[in-house]
């Protein structure tokens, strides 16, 4: 009877690192693409209409927090419909913040209001998106991106064999193709939806994903300059 080898110290860590790169990304990318796609259904049905302001200010709300209001009225047939919505959710914040908010919008002017027929109390003038959702979804993406990396760092190899400089670059390169193209769609759908001026954190995460996605790449490069040294001395 042939008894198989133990598995390395270093190859029971990769499995168990895909493992855990495996469960965790699907976990991320199921709450992050719920409550994305939760979120655009709610936007789903506005129409853009014109709309003129009428006042405009800030209401205390609760712990220390201000909501800002526009108030502004728009024509739908014969009525004439006034609601006071600014965002398409409420959310409370500093007081300076709601200030800004309302900033743009002087009495008198005429602005683009997003109505729904169906739901006429919850017309708003800005698209406020939750940008929590897209960083689980990034970060599920990320994830498993490395998962894939992982199950295929060793090729077709036995875990006691060291595979060519090829084999590995590939996977980092696997690894950092998912990587930008997986958060090229998670951007590129929140900037569709979700209108200038954008959150702070856009700014943080934004940078912060794409340079994450050059380490995979690095070292692919790495790996591709091992392979054709390899090769030089080989023929050499």
């Amino acid at each position: 009877m042939t008894v198989s080898p133990a598995a390395s110290p270093s190859a029971q860590l990769q499995r168990r690192l895909l493992l855990i790169c495996v469960l965790s990304s699907v976990i991320l990318l199921f709450i992050g693409m719920q409550r994305i796609v939760l979120q655009a259904d709610q936007l789903d049905g506005f129409a853009p209409i014109r709309a003129e302001v009428i006042d405009r200010g800030v209401r205390a709300a609760e712990d220390g927090r201000f909501l800002p209001f526009v108030a502004y009225r728009f024509r739908i047939g014969d009525e004439v419909v006034r609601t006071d919505q600014l965002y398409s959710r409420r959310l409370p914040g500093s007081r300076s913040a709601a200030e800004a908010a309302i900033e743009p919008y002087a009495p008198g002017a005429s602005v683009t209001a997003y109505y729904n027929p169906a739901l006429p109390e919850r017309t708003f003038l800005r698209v406020d998106l939750a940008f929590g959702p897209y960083v689980f979804a990034l970060m599920g993406v990320a994830l498993l991106a490395v998962g894939l990396a992982l199950s295929r760092w060793q090729g077709r190899y036995a875990i006691h064999t060291e595979p060519p400089p090829r084999t590995r670059a590939m996977a980092a390169l696997a690894c950092a193709m998912v990587w930008q193209l997986g958060g090229a769609l998670a951007w590129g759908h929140y900037l569709h939806l979700q209108p200038a001026p954008y959150p702070w954190p856009v700014w943080i995460v934004l940078p912060l994903y794409a340079l994450g996605g050059l380490a995979p790449l690095a070292v692919a490069l790495h790996f591709v300059r091992m392979h054709r040294a390899r090769r030089r001395m080989g023929s050499a």
